[in-house]
């Protein structure tokens, strides 16, 4: 997806990762900030040396028309305050519509979404010699530090006046 630039390309990027920053998504979707979901579009456009990313309101516009009734407006009230935010449908939901707004059905996305898929059993993970046992060292029972110089009390290391104390 290297020809797209702006919103689609931001779009592909959080749909492919699956979270919009540290917000990812959930089986029922995700509410995000309008403002933070910005300013991660606006970081992305950094990353990729984009001259200039489109102005908060024609970035919206265009999440609108890419992913259509997939997204919502809403202002949910978080403590006293009412903040405007983007209320996505779930990944999978969002994906398909992107892929066809691209007129790109068969839209690989590379990765589980939402982790949903199971992991490797940690049997695969594990150390196959299950008898593994720490030796112990009895020379590492003797161990002591050893005295260094630090730095600080190295000569050419002192504050200029602690130097010509010393050599008074």
């Amino acid at each position: 997806m290297l020809g797209l630039r702006g919103t689609k390309a931001w779009l592909y990027h959080v749909l492919h990762e699956g979270s919009v920053g540290y917000d990812r998504w959930q089986e029922t979707g995700l509410i995000i900030r309008t403002d933070q979901a910005y300013s991660s579009y606006e970081e992305f456009s950094k990353q990729r040396r984009e001259w200039q990313p489109e102005i908060k309101a024609v970035w919206s516009k265009n999440i609108h028309a890419v992913l259509g009734p997939n997204v919502e407006d809403t202002r949910p009230t978080i403590g006293t305050e009412r903040v405007r935010s983007f209320q996505f449908t779930p990944l999978s939901d969002c994906r398909r519509q992107f892929a066809t707004h691209l007129s790109a059905p068969d839209l690989e996305w590379g990765e589980p979404e939402n982790g949903s898929e199971k992991r490797p059993e940690t049997a695969e993970t594990e150390p196959e010699d299950d008898d593994w046992e720490p030796v112990d060292d009895p020379e590492d029972d003797e161990w002591e530090p050893v005295d260094e110089p630090q730095p600080e009390n190295e000569p050419d290391n002192r504050p200029e006046d602690e130097r010509e104390q010393a050599s008074a």
